[in-house]
């Protein structure tokens, strides 16, 4: 994980996908087959999914299936330039739609206010920019 730059927080959520995933399966990685990794995904999904959807942890999870064992087997995280495993192929992964809306965002009258409630300068500096001369 030092070699592929990956930051510290990154590093300590595969370390600890990696503890979790191994917990659930229960046996050494090295000796994994298909239908152990068949096993563990219906787990995840069962587990975390909601009513069989994908979910944006279940998808996380899936990912980091995909690392360790490509870790274990050859030695690198990374997808090798011949492809993916086979053992690995059959983990289908779809990115969960966004649950938060258009009217979830605030408009921008309440980030105005929110700004001017907070008092802070660098945000009124930025303000009276943005305001024509005619205006100040």
């Amino acid at each position: 994980m030092i070699v592929h730059s990956l930051s510290e927080n990154t590093r300590y959520k595969n370390l600890n996908h990696f503890g979790l995933l191994t917990n659930i399966l229960q046996k050494d990685w090295i000796d994994v087959t298909q239908d152990d990794l068949r096993g563990l995904v219906a787990n995840i999904m069962i587990k975390h999914g909601e009513n069989g959807k994908e979910t944006e942890y279940t998808f996380v999870l899936k990912m980091s299936i995909r690392a360790i064992v490509r870790f274990v087997k050859l030695g690198s995280r990374s997808k090798s330039e011949s492809g993916e495993l086979e053992m690995l192929k059959f983990i289908k992964s779809k990115k969960p739609k966004d649950k938060l809306t258009r009217e979830d965002l605030p408009t921008d009258d309440e980030v105005q206010r929110r700004i001017t409630e907070r008092k802070w300068p660098i945000f009124r500096t930025q303000n009276r920019k943005n305001l024509n001369v005619d205006d100040r």
